[in-house]
């Protein structure tokens, strides 16, 4: 494990180390939208939309038409969920 942010002490999985700065290159300036975040985890953005529709991936609705906005830890919870998940799953 490689720590990620001296700041928060954390630890990230090698496997999620260039993820997590893509992340945080992604949101310096605030939060991004369903595109952005699509991008980084190389789905269509519609998918996103879905994770945040069922609890998968948190974020904020602010309009319709405005659509979903993510922060960086609400990406990096999500992709540290999944890798957890698929890492017991393989074990």
């Amino acid at each position: 494990m490689t720590p990620i942010n001296t700041q928060a002490a954390s630890t990230v999985p090698d496997g999620l180390v260039q993820l997590f700065v893509q992340i945080d290159e992604a949101t310096k300036d605030g939060p991004i939208n369903a595109t952005t975040a699509a991008a980084l985890f190389n789905v269509k953005p519609r998918t996103v939309v879905a994770w945040a529709r069922n609890d998968v991936l948190s974020g904020v609705q602010v309009t319709r038409r405005a659509g979903w906005q993510f922060t960086g830890p609400d990406l990096k919870d999500c992709a540290l969920r999944s890798y957890r998940a698929r890492a017991t799953a393989a074990a």
